[in-house]
């Protein structure tokens, strides 16, 4: 994840703090259990990116695309289902980022891809729900020059990281060679 995918994720979670029911509970990660006493709340959380490069004038960058989920998580109020007040805070959230698709100027542009999806689970002490939004940023990033003689030797640049039990296998991303 890069420095700007971070600053994204941060701007969105500005965005929405203090503007739906959730309130101040709009966190960028999930690092502890959701209890439904801290419900209602909102999680920003980076599922991919793509990245591809072009070249303009020479001058070699990156558009890169994060696919972001939104989750809306609620439990059942006391004058609402848990379902209907999830829902609430999504279409909330939508209209929130329509404001500004750039983010006060932090990406180049974002869009809601799909339609929002509604779960629950009732296998808790009380009903809890979630709908999540999901969201695509588009944003440049200038690619770093490197000299092409200490890359001279390559065929192909190859990087894998080990998710066994975390995520599907991805398969790994061949670059060809660049130079004269």
């Amino acid at each position: 994840m890069s420095l700007e995918d971070i600053q994204a994720r941060k701007a969105i979670v500005e965005r929405l703090v203090d503007r739906t029911a959730a309130k101040g509970r709009v966190f960028s990660n999930r690092t502890l259990p959701i209890r439904v006493e801290d419900l209602p709340a909102i999680y920003v959380q980076m599922r991919t990116v793509r990245s591809q490069l072009y070249i303009v004038s020479g001058r070699r960058q990156y558009q890169r695309e994060p696919d972001v989920e939104i989750e809306c998580i609620a439990a059942k109020g006391a004058d609402d289902f848990a379902d209907n007040l999830a829902d609430l805070m999504a279409e909330d959230v939508e209209a929130l980022l329509e404001l500004d698709p750039t983010l006060g100027g932090c990406i180049s542009d974002l869009s809601v891809v799909g339609d929002a999806r509604v779960g629950i689970d009732e296998e808790g002490s009380q009903p809890v729900a979630a709908a999540i939004v999901p969201v695509r940023l588009v944003y440049f990033k200038d690619a770093i020059e490197c000299d092409p003689a200490a890359l001279a030797h390559f065929e192909s640049l190859s990087v894998v990281y080990e998710t066994t039990g975390v995520m599907p296998p991805i398969a790994p991303t061949f670059l060809p060679p660049s130079g004269p």
